[in-house]
């Protein structure tokens, strides 16, 4: 039997994600001598500003049936499985910008980069999606799935105007 999640802890999650990648994103703008690079990098930090508290209002939402949990959970162990998974996932917190982008890196590359680390999100939510039932708010996962595709597409989008 596979193990279900309410949409109140899928929500936790992204919010963390989104958390992890503004920090990511910060460092590595911190971090590069171009002043192209460096806007485009905090612009994605605001991408993932404005996703968590996305998710921070999705949830505040939620009716006490999605804050419920589907099984019995006294030491809450889901929600800490899930904070476990997304700070080792997608944007793994304290993970070092120079080490994903490379050391100073070139506009196109951040670029490349970003639509990765958004493509791995979109992996990761599609994994969610199928552990919140459809009546545990499953819809507001397929959400979260579409403002990444919404990020992929316009990074997407940029790296094709510059080739």
């Amino acid at each position: 039997m596979a193990v279900r999640f309410t949409v109140d802890e899928v929500l936790a999650t992204a919010e963390a994600i989104e958390a992890n990648a503004i920090h990511f994103y910060d460092l590595a703008a911190a971090s590069v001598s171009r002043d192209d690079c460096r806007r485009l990098l905090k612009e994605l930090a605001g991408w993932e500003q404005s996703h968590k508290q996305t998710f921070a209002d999705m949830r505040t939402a939620l009716s006490d049936a999605e804050k419920t949990s589907p099984v019995f959970d006294p030491d809450d162990e889901a929600a800490l499985y899930l904070r476990a998974l997304s700070d080792t996932s997608v944007f793994k917190l304290g993970e070092d910008p120079g080490v994903r982008l490379g050391r100073d890196p070139a506009y196109r590359d951040i670029l490349l980069a970003a639509i990765g680390l958004e493509k791995e999100s979109i992996v990761f939510y599609v994994g969610m999606r199928d552990l919140v039932s459809q009546s545990m708010g499953q819809s507001k996962v397929d959400a979260i799935l579409n403002e990444e595709r919404t990020h992929v597409a316009m990074l997407g989008q940029e790296l094709s105007r510059l080739e």
